[in-house]
């Protein structure tokens, strides 16, 4: 290996060529980015309940476009690219116009957790602090703006501290039937009559762990809703539900076919006043990819105490469902939570 790098230094010198150390510099940074592109991080992507992976190295994938230009500069200096990171749209423009660049403005996706700051640059290239030509174009993700949840409820009723895992709120206003995530059964298309008793709903949804027998701990995805009911909607909503799960055909809601049905006697548990434990499957309408099951059950368990409603609707774990214990105990500890606190409303 010695003699060819010697002879590779006696031909560069006689051809002007790369040298030796620049082809070994040049093999390192191609290994490095190599080693770079190939790393990967979970992120939860739901659809149906479903979890997808993404690339952790990637640029954040765009909606919209914007190309924002510099007046001409008549010298092209090498200076360091500021941190626009954190900065409004506007703010990182005019300060990277202020040096000389021009700007590339890129809608960002959402990110893979957490909770976007809307209208603030979340990334940029190259990075801060590196040094380039004054004109060269620097390229900065900004986040949208998340419009309000237009909820009618207040949710001045129920405290977060009745929630087992308060990872994101759950709007009920964006229950759109061409989604898959719907927050609370629905297996009639109609709205149940118990709907006008409403007093106030909240809920939210985030990853639970789980010890999967041979594989060790494992996550996977609950929703929880705890609703307020007037007069004898708590009690009308149970028999409205059960009902509508007898008598309703399948539902479509983006690529899947929805079918309700009553869990078995031996999966049924008595909880709080009055209880409920619903299967729905899950059908894929196409062929997946990637080895997701076509066809999944999950569990929706619906127990009552006087004037509360409790829903835990399982979304699982790329397309596995929950165990059923981790469905119930969650219910079970919600229960617990709300039968505890100062005004349960019984």
């Amino acid at each position: 290996m010695k003699e060819f790098f010697d002879q590779l230094r006696d031909e560069a010198e006689r051809q002007q060529l790369p040298q030796p150390s620049e082809l070994r510099a040049r093999s390192d940074r191609r290994v490095a980015r190599r080693g770079a592109a190939g790393a990967f991080s979970l992120a939860v992507v739901m659809a149906g309940g479903f979890i997808a992976a993404r690339p952790l190295f990637h640029e954040p994938s765009t909606t919209a476009e914007d190309v924002v230009s510099s007046s001409p500069a008549t010298a092209v200096p090498e200076i360091a690219v500021p941190n626009v990171v954190g900065l409004s749209r506007n703010e990182a423009t005019a300060v990277l116009q202020q040096q000389g660049f021009k700007v590339h403005v890129m809608t960002a996706s959402p990110p893979p957790s957490g909770s976007p700051e809307a209208g603030k640059v979340r990334q940029q290239d190259p990075m801060s602090a590196k040094r380039i030509p004054s004109e060269t174009t620097v390229t900065i993700w900004v986040d949208p703006s998340v419009p309000a949840c237009a909820d009618k409820y207040p949710k001045a009723l129920l405290s977060v501290t009745l929630f087992v895992n308060t990872e994101v709120e759950i709007c009920y206003a964006n229950n759109d039937p061409l989604d898959t995530t719907e927050p609370l059964p629905a297996p009639c298309p109609t709205p149940l009559d118990s709907e006008a008793l409403v007093e106030d709903r909240r809920g939210f949804y985030g990853t639970f762990t789980e010890r999967i027998p041979g594989s060790g701990p494992a996550p996977t995805m609950l929703y929880q809703t705890i609703s307020r009911y007037k007069g004898t909607g708590a009690k009308d909503y149970l028999t409205e539900l059960a009902r509508d799960v007898g008598r309703c055909q399948p539902v479509m809601r983006g690529g899947f076919r929805l079918t309700y049905s009553m869990a078995t006697q031996a999966q049924q548990e008595k909880l709080g006043d009055q209880s409920l434990l619903i299967n729905v499957e899950y059908h894929r309408l196409e062929r997946p990819e990637g080895g997701f099951l076509q066809t999944s059950d999950f569990l929706i368990s619906v127990v009552r105490t006087g004037l509360n409603v409790i829903v835990v609707y399982d979304k699982g774990w790329e397309a596995n469902p929950s165990k059923r214990e981790t469905v119930i105990d969650t219910a079970r500890d919600i229960l617990r939570r709300l039968t505890a606190s100062p005004s349960p409303a019984r």
